[in-house]
């Protein structure tokens, strides 16, 4: 071992002190379990890999920028790059990005022979080194210079995350959590390599090829927060609500039905039916047409979008089915219009959105409410205090070639057309293109937006431990028990005598706070944030001519971008907030193409033609949101 293991023991003490942690106590000269061949421990081999890797490597790849969620604002803005190149007969695009790829994911780091080569070649931003086995990764400290490639590592300014965990739910949660925290800007390109095909590094692989789909498109526009703002405000101007977030209270243990409108649902609705009066049932988004054509009158009812097609699908039901004695418990950002539907209405704050930031005040935002109601539904369950959650119709996907809502869902009724636009069955079908854990075993099929909301339970579930069961014949949820609906059983109430649902709901409702028409929105300072306007016009054109003088690509523009949002947060929340998601998005519009432009000077001068049209975006944003608050404001 000599000298080398002390350098490279003295390196990682350096710039990973909480990997040494749990390698210090391992015997360097133990051998570990290597069956399969997973040391990969010849260094002439594992150079010969990787340079075969690289003959054709296993890249994230788009082929159009839809993953860059375009709105009218970002779209105008690609109109414009296109044109760019237009004019220039430009056609010298790389297959994948040039430059500033953003992740490479090494599966297996064995001996280490291939990591030099790895480091040299300046690949990413973020090398990502998963090695599940401790022993190993402490033997590979003997076989290569460590200090070295980490010296490379650092002057290519690429950081290094090694993750050593032999469990593979954990590994890839952590690289969600390394994607969440430094951005999917430049996610395009990124490289998977697999130096180790032992079988618990390939389930590694196979869960994060699924899970890192979620990264893949951009999320928040910069039109669709201009509607929420209006939306927030109106909901609030207009009629009394009752706020839901930081209820304290008693824990309630009387049964929820969580009911979503999945397929499983069919065949769920008479048990449902059965024990109807022992639970308190939650309907979420469409399942309320299903139950109501079913019979079953559900006690509260949660939606969370904010399109047209959502009220007229309601105003459907309640000419069909009236929806008296239903409360209606909805994200502040829904369409107004939908609070006149129901007799009683309780309100949330979602997080992250801008109208939470502007018009929230002190109140706490429902957590995990997102992205679809079904979330919502079972978030604001835990919010209210409710301790004995059931799921039924969650599907978060459907069997393979199965439909992919219970059967009486309205997307199905003859004729139906309240499509949002580009939307339709076809549409729907399409999207359920990866695979999940069956809850009752087996495979089924979901999409990105499905299998995100089920990441979303199961963090919801995982924060407040209630008594979560799944009896939906769907997607596997974690820290969800999966019970079939037919071996339900409910034992009798300890409360002697028991409280009914009705009790229970005005026992709530008693806790949440109410607020009478424009009560809640006194508090906020809408010249404040009408100012916040005027700064960040003032203040943006100069950060656009730095980048111009000093900047020499997009990633190191997206730095600056962040530490003005940083530096700026508090004095300009309230324009921020409002064209973050196109702030962001943009970038990887530009990067797009920008990035596959190989030769330098030709990249430059595109990069410095994007920073003027994107300034002008950003102004013409700020400015459209300072017209929506003086309009707010009278």
């Amino acid at each position: 071992m000599g000298n080398l293991f002390e350098r490279n023991r003295d390196a990682f003490k350096k710039h990973h002190p909480h990997v040494w942690r749990l390698l210090e106590n391992l015997d360097p000269s133990s051998p570990p379990d290597v069956q399969g061949g997973g040391a990969q421990g010849d260094e002439e081999p594992a150079k010969a890999k990787v340079n075969a890797y690289f003959k054709a490597p296993d890249r994230i790849g788009f082929s159009t920028p839809e993953h860059c969620n375009l709105s009218p604002v970002s779209l105008g803005l690609y109109k414009d790059i296109t044109a760019y190149f237009r004019d220039l007969g430009f056609k010298e695009w790389t297959d994948y990005p040039d430059i500033d790829v953003g992740y490479a994911f090494v599966f297996g780091v064995g001996l280490g022979h291939h990591i030099p080569d790895l480091a040299a070649r300046n690949i990413c931003r973020h090398l990502v080194l998963i090695e599940p086995r401790p022993a190993l990764l402490l033997r590979s400290l003997s076989t290569i210079d460590w200090a070295r490639a980490f010296d490379v590592l650092a002057g290519n300014q690429t950081t290094v995350h090694f993750l050593i965990s032999p469990d593979e739910a954990e590994t890839v949660s952590a690289i969600d959590g390394i994607i969440s925290h430094y951005g999917a800007t430049f996610i395009e390109g990124s490289y998977f390599y697999v130096h180790d095909p032992s079988p618990e590094i390939r389930a590694a692989e196979t869960l994060l090829r699924e899970r890192i789909q979620n990264h893949y498109a951009s999320s928040g526009y910069f039109e669709d927060e201009l509607i929420m703002i209006r939306n927030c405000y109106a909901s609030m101007a207009n009629r009394e609500f009752r706020l839901v977030g930081g209820a304290s209270g008693a824990k309630l243990e009387t049964p929820v039905f969580v009911v979503g409108s999945g397929p499983s649902l069919d065949k769920d609705l008479a048990h449902i039916k059965k024990w109807r009066g022992r639970a308190i049932v939650f309907s979420c988004g469409s399942a309320l047409g299903v139950l109501l054509k079913n019979g079953v009158r559900p006690d509260l009812h949660v939606e969370n979008e904010n399109t047209p097609q959502l009220v007229n699908n309601l105003k459907g039901f309640q000419a069909a089915y009236g929806l008296e004695g239903i409360t209606l418990v909805a994200s502040m950002t829904i369409d107004p219009n939908l609070k006149g539907l129901f007799g009683a209405c309780w309100l949330f704050f979602r997080p992250v959105l801008s109208s939470t930031s502007v018009m929230g005040g002190g109140a706490e935002p429902v957590d995990f409410a997102e992205p679809l109601v079904a979330n919502a539904g079972f978030a604001v369950s835990v919010e209210l205090g409710f301790q004995n959650i059931y799921f039924f119709g969650v599907d978060c996907g459907c069997p393979p070639g199965g439909a992919h809502h219970a059967k009486d869902a309205v997307y199905y009724d003859a004729g139906y057309d309240n499509w949002a636009e580009g939307e339709g069955l076809s549409f729907l079908e399409t999207q359920l293109n990866r695979q999940a854990p069956g809850n009752f075993g087996g495979k089924v099929m979901t999409s990105w937006i499905f299998d995100l909301s089920r990441q979303s339970l199961a963090a919801c579930q995982r924060e407040n431990k209630v008594n979560l069961v799944n009896c939906s014949d769907g997607a596997f949820i974690e820290g969800a028990k999966p019970v079939r609906s037919e071996a339900l059983d409910f034992p009798p109430p300890r409360e002697r005598p028991p409280k009914s649902g009705a009790e229970v709901l005005a026992q709530i409702t008693r806790r949440l706070p109410l607020f009478g028409p424009g009560e809640y929105l006194k508090q906020v300072d809408f010249a404040a944030h009408v100012q916040a306007c005027g700064a960040f016009a003032d203040l943006f054109p100069a950060l656009i001519e730095a980048a111009i003088k000093e900047d020499s690509g997009f990633w190191q523009f997206e730095q600056r971008l962040e530490k003005f949002w940083s530096d700026n947060f508090s004095e300009l929340k309230g324009v921020l907030m409002v064209i973050g998601g196109s702030y962001a998005s943009m970038v990887r519009v530009g990067a797009f193409l920008g990035n596959r432009v190989e030769d330098e000077k030709k990249r430059l001068a595109f990069f410095r033609f994007f920073l003027e049209k994107y300034r002008d975006a950003c102004l013409f944003m700020a400015q459209e949101t300072k017209k929506l608050y003086l309009e707010i404001q009278g």
